[in-house]
């Protein structure tokens, strides 16, 4: 269940980095301080 929804977020990033730059990187240190 954990890398389901991990990959999911890891598409959405994808999908944010096509359109700006640098938005993935932001978006899975969101998601790693969540986990933390």
């Amino acid at each position: 269940m954990v890398m389901s929804r991990l990959l999911s977020v890891m598409g959405t990033a994808a999908r944010l980095e096509a359109q700006r730059p640098g938005a993935a990187m932001v978006t899975t240190g969101r998601l790693l301080a969540q986990r933390n």
